[in-house]
Protein backbone atom coordinates (compact mmCIF):
# COMPACT_ATOMS: atom_id res chain seq x y z
CA UNK A 1 0.00 0.00 0.00
CA UNK A 2 2.44 2.24 0.90
CA UNK A 3 4.26 2.20 -3.31
CA UNK A 4 1.17 3.07 -3.99
CA UNK A 5 0.42 5.90 -2.07
CA UNK A 6 4.26 7.14 -2.88
CA UNK A 7 3.71 6.50 -6.72
CA UNK A 8 0.17 8.35 -6.32
CA UNK A 9 2.45 11.34 -4.59
CA UNK A 10 4.52 11.49 -7.24
CA UNK A 11 2.03 11.20 -10.31
CA UNK A 12 0.75 14.15 -8.37
CA UNK A 13 3.57 15.68 -8.48
CA UNK A 14 4.46 15.69 -11.87
CA UNK A 15 0.71 16.63 -13.08
CA UNK A 16 1.27 20.25 -10.80
CA UNK A 17 2.45 22.65 -12.37
CA UNK A 18 2.82 26.68 -11.61
CA UNK A 19 1.66 29.54 -13.62
CA UNK A 20 4.30 31.59 -15.46
CA UNK A 21 4.20 34.80 -17.85
CA UNK A 22 4.99 33.71 -21.42
CA UNK A 23 7.52 35.56 -23.24
CA UNK A 24 6.37 37.01 -26.48
CA UNK A 25 8.52 35.23 -28.58
CA UNK A 26 6.51 31.89 -27.54
CA UNK A 27 3.06 33.47 -28.34
CA UNK A 28 2.25 30.55 -30.79
CA UNK A 29 3.79 27.76 -28.87
CA UNK A 30 2.05 25.35 -26.17
CA UNK A 31 3.89 22.81 -24.18
CA UNK A 32 2.02 20.81 -21.93
CA UNK A 33 2.46 17.83 -19.67
CA UNK A 34 -0.22 15.54 -19.13
CA UNK A 35 0.25 12.65 -16.99
CA UNK A 36 -2.51 9.39 -16.90
CA UNK A 37 -2.24 7.19 -13.40
CA UNK A 38 -4.16 3.95 -12.71
CA UNK A 39 -4.61 1.15 -10.17
CA UNK A 40 -5.14 -2.20 -11.50
CA UNK A 41 -7.66 -4.05 -8.91
CA UNK A 42 -7.59 -7.23 -10.11
CA UNK A 43 -3.86 -7.20 -11.03
CA UNK A 44 -3.06 -4.87 -7.88
CA UNK A 45 -0.31 -2.63 -9.97
CA UNK A 46 -0.15 0.57 -10.99
CA UNK A 47 0.98 2.29 -13.26
CA UNK A 48 1.32 5.74 -14.50
CA UNK A 49 1.89 7.49 -18.29
CA UNK A 50 3.64 10.89 -18.46
CA UNK A 51 3.16 12.66 -21.71
CA UNK A 52 4.92 15.67 -23.20
CA UNK A 53 3.21 17.60 -25.93
CA UNK A 54 4.81 20.53 -27.93
CA UNK A 55 2.38 22.71 -30.09
CA UNK A 56 2.38 25.35 -32.47
CA UNK A 57 0.29 27.03 -35.06
CA UNK A 58 -1.75 23.71 -35.62
CA UNK A 59 1.25 21.03 -35.60
CA UNK A 60 2.40 19.14 -32.45
CA UNK A 61 5.09 16.72 -31.47
CA UNK A 62 4.79 14.05 -28.62
CA UNK A 63 6.37 11.79 -26.57
CA UNK A 64 4.81 9.72 -23.78
CA UNK A 65 6.09 6.50 -21.59
CA UNK A 66 4.21 3.52 -19.77
CA UNK A 67 5.87 3.34 -16.17
CA UNK A 68 5.59 0.50 -14.04
CA UNK A 69 5.25 2.57 -11.13
CA UNK A 70 6.26 -0.21 -8.37
CA UNK A 71 9.08 -0.88 -10.33
CA UNK A 72 9.93 2.55 -11.63
CA UNK A 73 10.91 1.03 -15.06
CA UNK A 74 9.60 2.05 -18.33
CA UNK A 75 7.20 -0.57 -20.12
CA UNK A 76 6.87 1.08 -23.44
CA UNK A 77 7.00 4.41 -24.84
CA UNK A 78 5.06 6.11 -27.73
CA UNK A 79 6.63 9.07 -29.95
CA UNK A 80 4.26 11.04 -32.48
CA UNK A 81 3.88 14.12 -34.47
CA UNK A 82 0.20 15.23 -35.46
CA UNK A 83 -1.30 18.25 -37.53
CA UNK A 84 -4.98 19.59 -37.07
CA UNK A 85 -7.28 20.45 -39.89
CA UNK A 86 -10.14 22.67 -38.97
CA UNK A 87 -12.58 22.50 -41.26
CA UNK A 88 -16.42 24.14 -40.22
CA UNK A 89 -16.56 22.35 -36.85
CA UNK A 90 -14.89 19.51 -37.97
CA UNK A 91 -11.09 19.00 -36.85
CA UNK A 92 -9.41 16.08 -39.00
CA UNK A 93 -5.93 15.58 -37.05
CA UNK A 94 -3.73 13.10 -39.35
CA UNK A 95 -0.90 12.11 -36.82
CA UNK A 96 1.83 9.47 -37.22
CA UNK A 97 2.84 7.42 -34.27
CA UNK A 98 6.28 5.20 -33.92
CA UNK A 99 5.75 2.91 -30.74
CA UNK A 100 8.69 1.01 -28.19
CA UNK A 101 9.16 -1.99 -25.68
CA UNK A 102 11.07 -1.08 -22.65
CA UNK A 103 13.99 -1.13 -24.08
CA UNK A 104 12.74 1.34 -26.90
CA UNK A 105 13.47 -1.80 -29.37
CA UNK A 106 10.60 -0.68 -32.62
CA UNK A 107 7.12 -2.72 -31.81
CA UNK A 108 5.25 -1.07 -34.17
CA UNK A 109 4.74 2.17 -36.24
CA UNK A 110 1.32 3.85 -36.76
CA UNK A 111 -0.62 5.97 -38.86
CA UNK A 112 -4.18 7.59 -38.82
CA UNK A 113 -6.79 10.32 -38.36
CA UNK A 114 -8.40 11.15 -35.87
CA UNK A 115 -11.93 13.73 -35.97
CA UNK A 116 -13.22 16.16 -33.50
CA UNK A 117 -17.05 17.18 -34.70
CA UNK A 118 -17.87 20.30 -32.36
CA UNK A 119 -21.59 20.37 -31.85
CA UNK A 120 -22.39 24.03 -30.13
Amino acid sequence: MKKVLFAAAIALGVTSASAQEVSPYLQGIGVVVNNDAEYSIENETFTTEPELVVSAYGASAYASAGVDAEEIEVTDATFGIAYDLDLAGVTLTPYFEYLTDGDFENTDMIVGVSTSIKLY
